[in-house]
């Protein structure tokens, strides 16, 4: 009788099991609406809680997602990876205090999970700034050298601390490791120029030009820092790229006067300065950052960005329209990635700004919704 009824358990519960399998698949093809409807029908399980959670997440409903994740835990609370996965999720919804909570908890069961470390990093990061978390992105990296998400994390936040010297070396064991990777030139280039060593700066700054990758603080960095070498027919070249490239500038053409200045060659100079003394009008910013005010004000933000891009060019040297101009950009379009361009050309033209921080949040945010997105 016994092995009847343990028989008939195991008949009942195979139209559960195929239930779940097919909410499986249907998440894992894409098709969100049917596995939800599918998991719901299913048994109330941790599983199919979190899979829930997943999701809603993947579509951006941080309210559910969240929800999910806690129906889970209350019939398995020790899942290291939903519990991980809830962390981020968190972060993601703008919980940062919670999400550091739980990554807290994390470390003190796994101390040598290197991930756990960079991402209490994330969150200490948000809510106190890149100073306060560079020890745990160096826990991150000391844990795991290969990591390198923390390692660019750890190299920012020492660029904008200020600590060069060590940012230089932290780069420089990474491009050991991956002597190829443009973006980790690009940040030691940077602590080089940051720390006066005009000379290295250019060596890795090229590498990125050549890659096709630099930016325009990047070429101006290379401009600035030819000139310091006595490099000046190569400095004229890279402020003569800024203009043709980029944007034209008073400063790009005051620095070409400069450098023609050094060479002797006194037309060139008076040439290149008339033409700085010429884009020197009189700005209207102010004017268009208001415009750009009550048309947010309207809801416009099509006239807003249209305004704040006017006012950017009016004054492409003031950091606090240029964030604003970000804002606008971010707000307006859709792109994810080329809302990552825009404050990271922020970051590069103002490194030393107090928005810096705020637009290195935004982006860590954007890259985790771009690596979430559905993929078409």
């Amino acid at each position: 009788m016994r092995q009847l009824v343990f028989v008939f358990a195991i008949i009942s519960s195979l139209p559960l099991v195929a239930q779940q399998q097919t909410a499986d698949s249907l998440f894992a093809a894409g098709k969100y609406t049917e596995a939800i409807a599918t998991y719901k029908k299913s048994k109330p399980t941790a599983y199919n809680s979190f899979q829930l959670g997943r999701i809603y997440r993947q579509l951006g409903n941080y309210t559910n997602a969240v929800a999910n994740y806690k129906k889970g835990f209350l019939i398995d609370s020790l899942n290291t990876i939903a519990r991980f996965e809830y962390g981020t999720l968190l972060f993601a919804a703008s919980k940062k205090q919670e999400a550091l909570t739980v990554f807290d908890k994390l470390i003190i069961e796994q101390p040598a999970t290197a991930t756990y470390h960079y991402h209490k990093g994330k969150c200490v990061e948000a809510i106190h700034g890149a100073r306060d978390a560079l020890p745990f992105y160096q826990k991150a990296v000391d844990i795991n050298p290969d990591f390198t998400s923390a390692r660019l994390d750890l190299i920012t936040g020492l660029l904008l601390t200020r600590e060069n010297a060590r940012g230089i070396a932290v780069a420089k064991t990474g491009l050991a490791l991956s002597p190829d990777y443009i973006v980790l030139h690009s940040l030691l280039g940077q602590c080089y120029y940051h720390n006066g060593d005009f000379k290295e700066a250019i060596t890795h700054l090229q590498i990125v030009r050549a890659a096709g990758l630099a930016t325009e603080g990047l070429v101006k960095m290379l401009g600035e820092a030819s000139f310091q070498e006595g490099l000046y027919k190569e400095s004229i070249a890279y402020y003569e790229a800024v203009n043709n490239e980029f944007s034209q500038s008073t400063a790009a053409y005051t620095m070409i006067a400069k450098n023609y200045l050094k060479l002797r060659d006194y037309k060139n100079a008076i040439s290149n300065m008339e033409t700085a003394v010429v884009l020197k009008q009189p700005k209207l910013n102010q004017e268009y950052v208001l415009l750009a005010t009550i048309y947010k004000a309207m809801n416009d933000d099509k006239k807003v960005l249209e305004y704040l891009t006017m006012a950017k060019s009016e004054d492409p040297n003031d950091p606090v329209i240029a964030y604003q101009y970000c804002l606008g950009y971010d707000r307006y379009y859709a792109d994810r990635a080329m809302k990552i361009k825009t404050y990271e050309e922020f970051i590069d033209r103002f490194p030393k700004d107090d928005y810096v921080n705020l637009a290195a949040a935004r982006i860590s945010d954007l890259k985790k919704e771009l690596f979430l997105q559905p993929k078409k």
